[in-house]
């Protein structure tokens, strides 16, 4: 295999299910670091220290797959919560007019109200994140186009636990 060959093949490997990577270097540290005598008995003695090499460069790949998916998912744990906590924080300053159409929702135990989509005040909210258009086509309204929107469910949660953030 050439040099081309071999850098398609670990970057094929590095786009593989986790799950995978987990198996596979398992599967080769165990053929690496088990004493002789087990190894012997499977057969395999000869073909690891054949392949000592290979095996140790496909444990590290998999080591640094694992530790680049643990980041991963760290990070994107870490966002989600720093999102929410400055949702909430938001919510603790929303504007009397934001209160009124937060408070349809809230009032009438409704995910989804129809809302103007040219309000500018109904597309801070969205742009924010604490409600979305959840509609492609509009509804009937009183002289206005009006699209459904839902209110996100983590703002749903907390506004319903905190009433008094709606009170004019």
């Amino acid at each position: 295999m050439n040099l081309d060959g071999a850098i398609k093949a670990i970057l094929h490997f590095l786009r593989q299910p986790l799950k995978y990577c987990v198996g596979l270097g398992t599967v080769a540290a165990l053929a690496l670091f088990l004493p002789d005598s087990i190894v012997n008995r499977m057969g395999l003695l000869q073909y690891r220290d054949k392949g000592k090499p290979c095996l140790g460069v496909v444990l590290l790949l998999c080591v640094a797959v694992a530790i680049s998916a643990a980041v991963d998912a760290g990070a994107r744990k870490f966002n989600r919560y720093r999102f929410l906590v400055a949702g909430k924080k938001r919510l603790h300053r929303l504007t009397r007019e934001e209160k009124q159409i937060l408070g349809h929702y809230i009032e009438g135990q409704t995910r989804s109200v129809d809302l103007a989509i040219n309000d500018g005040v109904v597309n801070g909210l969205v742009s924010e994140s604490i409600i979305y258009r959840s509609a492609s086509v509009s509804s009937p309204g009183g002289g206005f186009v009006a699209f459904a929107h839902n209110i996100q469910p983590w703002a749903w949660d907390y506004l319903n636990k905190h009433r008094d953030l709606l009170d004019l």
